[in-house]
């Protein structure tokens, strides 16, 4: 296995290990696994109205507020991988694919947010959601500019920063509804012979959640949800997880 190779596996790993703090540093500290000379912002619009977040490992020191809300307004209008985004594009792309450096340099973006850090050289892998559109940038300083080769890293990477990206917005929303799933006494169900804690692990089966995120969800260990599954199978008198489910359309 390449050097590259193990660092994408190692990457995947870390930026799937969700409920250990901000998902914005597991993307940057997976993004330099595999490109360590890159700095890095995760940025997204609403579709709706063009609302801006954006997290950062950029040091613009105590400009560094004052510089984002000008790169959230100046990109969509003055930014070429903005633009390609916002047309549906997908694959990761260069800044190179589509503006000259010298075209670039006479913008105000670049001016803004560009020439204080001396980066020059930019590659953006796309995110698009229902709600939002943007996606995670990789800037490179000085003159060395992204190869094919890193190109084609950056595509293998991107199918599992979307993934991923995808699974923390549903757990984000889980985690909203735990306290209202909790408050219920899923009265039935513990006549059935589970326990309150089963009978939450049921709940979110139902969601359609994996174990890995209903252990998230609950603040528990994979290794714990994965006994209250059994327990409630044995419970229940079913074989599967498709027919436990299936019982809570009869309570």
């Amino acid at each position: 296995m390449t050097d590259r190779n193990s660092a994408l596996l190692d990457a995947i790993h870390l930026l799937h290990e969700h409920g250990t703090g901000p998902f914005h540093n597991r993307l940057f500290a997976a993004a330099r696994m595999l490109f360590s000379d890159t700095l890095h912002s995760l940025e997204l619009w609403r579709k709706e109205d063009g609302g801006y977040q954006a997290a950062i490992d950029i040091d613009y020191g105590t400009k560094e507020k004052e510089i984002m809300q000008q790169v959230g307004v100046l990109v969509p209008v003055q930014h070429p991988c903005y633009q390609y985004i916002a047309g549906g594009g997908s694959d990761p792309v260069r800044l190179a694919d589509f503006v000259s450096q010298r075209q670039f340099k006479s913008t105000d973006l670049y001016q803004v947010a560009f020439r204080p850090l001396d980066v020059i050289h930019q590659m953006s892998i796309p995110l698009i959601t229902e709600t939002h559109l943007g996606g995670l940038t990789l800037n490179r300083q000085g003159r060395r500019p992204f190869a094919e080769e890193d190109v084609r890293l950056a595509a293998q990477f991107a199918r599992f920063v979307v993934q991923a990206h995808h699974t923390e917005e549903v757990l984000a929303r889980a985690l909203e509804q735990r306290s209202v799933v909790e408050a219920q006494d899923h009265l039935p169900l513990r006549r059935a012979g589970l326990s309150r804690r089963e009978a939450e692990v049921l709940h979110w089966m139902a969601q359609g959640k994996r174990d890995k995120e209903i252990a998230i969800i609950l603040g528990i260990s994979h290794r714990t949800v994965t006994h209250h599954v059994s327990a409630i199978l044995a419970k229940l008198g079913v074989e599967n997880r498709t027919a436990a489910v299936a019982t809570l359309t009869h309570q």
